[in-house]
């Protein structure tokens, strides 16, 4: 039976099961993956425990599609007018077609959705071109939920020119040359249209069950099956992580910061700004590589039980990254560093 989580006011959790009393106007699936048939039973789950909303109505309905375009692209940098109101119109009745776990309308909008970050990516990769000039003066829109959303592609290239002038400006503040800004900028427009491709259905399922957790109030959630396992995971303290922070730095996991007393920082080896570039389980792993990998998935390759080997692997240049795991020692081998026991 697919178990869930769905935290609530007050950041109250409950685990959920999908019964008999709540089932769709569908047959389940083999899977246990967030798929169409759960939305409806989720979506009355958390309205059996939810303190204001009692019914799917058509006001909720509203703030969920609000809430999930806004999840979609909440920098009005993709989606022209014209889509969030075809996206709109597609989603009407959304509770209804979920019951029939009917959610071609969510489908629709991811298609949209890659559709756009593809433009921006070819967009970025023109105006970014030899002829590019650097304005110090580009005013950009502090508010981007007040900025009314393109009507044209020519205006969504205009905004995006402007955001593109914004983002130059920051990274030259922090020492970067032009054409190193210019890189990143690409590189990161390169990231969204890739993560855009390589959405998954369940995730979209997920997003959408987020979305309409936070139309019901600001601190209400859906988490996932896998969200699950990590909350599990955090509450349980059953797995030991790297004792560190990560962020994605240019399609790069990076540390950001060492946690005091936790392995890395323990270990001496790790310094803040190390770069993770593939990681391995077990002694004789094959390396995986984690660039442009999201931080979600890297970590679930880093973490293990404690106890167990991890390994890691870094440029030679950037030799610093070793010791991931308390027990464990940093081997030198193929150019790579890799994990033994002590």
């Amino acid at each position: 039976m697919p178990q869930f989580i769905l935290c609530g006011l007050v950041s109250l959790c409950f685990l959920y099961s999908v019964n008999a009393q709540v089932q769709p106007a569908a047959q389940p699936p083999k899977d246990v993956k967030p798929s169409c048939y759960y939305v409806y039973p989720v979506q009355i789950k958390f309205l059996q425990k939810h303190v204001t909303f009692a019914e799917l109505s058509k006001a909720l309905e509203k703030r969920t599609i609000e809430q999930f375009i806004r999840r979609l692209d909440g920098t009005r940098l993709y989606l022209l007018e014209k889509d969030t109101g075809e996206i709109t119109a597609a989603m009407q009745d959304i509770f209804e077609k979920t019951r029939h776990a009917d959610c071609a309308s969510l489908e629709l909008a991811n298609r949209l959705m890659r559709q756009r970050s593809e433009e921006r990516l070819t967009h970025a990769k023109e105006y970014l071109g030899g002829d590019f000039k650097f304005n110090a003066k580009a005013q950009f829109p502090r508010n981007l939920q007040k900025r009314p959303r393109a009507k044209s592609m020519a205006e969504a290239n205009k905004f995006h020119d402007v955001y593109m002038q914004y983002q130059i400006a920051s990274y030259l503040a922090n020492d970067l040359t032009l054409e190193e800004a210019k890189r990143k900028i690409i590189k990161s427009n390169e990231q969204s249209a890739k993560r855009m491709r390589e959405l998954k259905d369940e995730e979209l399922i997920s997003n959408y069950l987020d979305s309409f957790a936070m139309a019901l109030d600001p601190h209400s959630s859906y988490l996932s099956p896998e969200g699950l396992t990590e909350f599990q995971i955090q509450m349980q303290l059953s797995l030991d992580g790297i004792g560190a922070t990560l962020h994605s730095d240019d399609g790069l996991t990076t540390i950001e910061q060492l946690i005091p007393g936790g392995a890395a920082a323990v270990s001496g080896k790790l310094k803040s700004k190390d770069k993770i570039l593939a990681v391995a389980q077990g002694g004789d792993g094959p390396f995986v590589p984690v660039m442009d990998m999201e931080i979600k998935d890297v970590v679930k390759l880093i973490r293990g039980p404690k106890g167990t080997l991890d390994r890691a692997g870094e440029p030679v240049a950037a030799a610093r990254l070793c010791n991931i795991r308390e027990l464990m020692r940093c081997i030198r081998f193929g150019g790579l560093p890799a994990w033994g026991r002590v």
